[in-house]
């Protein structure tokens, strides 16, 4: 970890616009202490810019930085750089690794076996089921899962692996301190007692369209691999799908319904090159990494009515009306019929009276 000198020349140095990373990283590379940078001579910082950034960098020797250490101790978050032991391995491989990572949670040594779950934030209930599925095998097999924090997926994919009591990093596209969405507030303190989130951004950034490019390279990076669940043509995943390609990382993306919005990009995807897979056994077993370790299936009885009406459940929500129109039951009788399915764990109740196979 840095020294504390040099996290608050680190903190200073954020407030300036027009730094970027590879000057960044070059002052990493010719200041030690990282401080002796505002008062070096005009010679060396000549071939860091201009002179606007000269300015700027002798102006951030004045600047107070306490309230931003006072925000690092409150909440435990740490400023890395590649040198540092807590540095995610996997992104120190990358040539455009982020000089500085403020993080909260621990990064392990285990953490370079991760797989990255990204998809659509409007998921559909196929969509939702198909990364816990996958999530839940991944977590069995010894993987940590690397998503963005963002509402949909990532949001299941991430609550999936705590709730496999699995490890998960959530890479975020504003500073740490600045939770988004704000709903997930408790995703993220959970996240960190049980994984990590990180970010590049500095304290008190917000998280604007310009910054989540950026944020896909690390989820990237961070990962063996990504796995695309279910995501439309204009969605967000081609950004990640793009920093993988170029990083040399395989792409794997789930089939979906060719009438579904939600997985024209998946499918898109396939045609382009992506690799199709229907559980997470064919990601591991093409990867040759860890293997799953098997959970015993459980027998469920079913009576020959329940089973009748499971038989016509599918994964997409089919309204009572509809069931029980195929069934010619009453509609007492079916709704008793589904709540023992519910309770029996293999049929999920959506809104508007809607029913879907819970277990894929």
């Amino acid at each position: 970890m840095l020294p504390e000198k040099d996290i608050e020349t680190v903190l200073k140095l954020s407030t300036i616009k027009n730094l970027n990373e590879s000057t960044l990283r070059e002052i990493f590379l010719q200041f030690n202490p990282l401080s002796a940078v505002f008062d070096a001579s005009l010679e060396k910082l000549n071939k860091l810019g201009d002179e606007k950034l000269i300015s700027a960098i002798k102006k951030a020797k004045t600047l107070s930085v306490e309230t931003q250490t006072a925000i690092l101790k409150r909440f435990s978050i740490n400023i890395l750089t590649p040198e540092d032991t807590g540095y995610p391995m996997n992104l120190k491989e990358l040539s455009d690794a982020p000089p500085i990572l403020y993080t909260q949670g621990k990064v392990l040594d285990t953490d370079t076996q991760a797989i990255a779950i990204i998809g659509s934030r409007t998921p559909t209930h196929y969509g939702k089921l198909i990364t816990e599925a996958f999530v839940k095998e991944f977590i069995l097999s010894g993987m940590t899962i690397v998503s963005g924090l963002a509402r949909g997926i990532d949001t299941y994919a991430h609550w999936e692996a705590l709730a496999a009591k699995g490890r998960t990093i959530a890479v975020i596209g504003s500073g740490i301190d600045k939770i988004y969405p704000p709903e997930n507030r408790e995703l993220f303190n959970k996240i960190c007692e049980n994984g990590a989130v990180v970010s590049e951004f500095p304290l008190g950034t917000q998280p604007w369209a310009g910054n989540f490019p950026a944020r896909n390279r690390i989820i990237a990076g961070l990962s063996k691999a990504i796995v695309v669940m279910e995501a439309g043509l204009q969605s967000g995943v081609f950004s990640t799908v793009e920093w993988a390609i170029k990083q040399g990382k395989d792409v794997f993306a789930v089939p979906g319904n060719i009438t579904s919005e939600n997985s024209k990009g998946t499918n898109k995807l396939i045609k382009d090159g992506a690799i199709p897979v229907t559980s997470a056994k064919d990601v591991l077993e093409y990867l040759d990494v860890l293997q799953i370790v098997p959970t015993p299936k459980k027998t469920i009885e079913l009576t020959e009515e329940e089973n009748t009406l499971f038989n016509l459940l599918t994964y997409e929500p089919i309204q009572l009306d509809q069931l029980t129109a195929m069934l010619n039951f009453p509609v007492q009788t079916v709704l008793s019929l589904l709540l023992n399915l519910e309770l029996k764990g293999i049929v999920r109740q959506l809104p508007g009276r809607h029913f879907a196979k819970n277990k894929y």
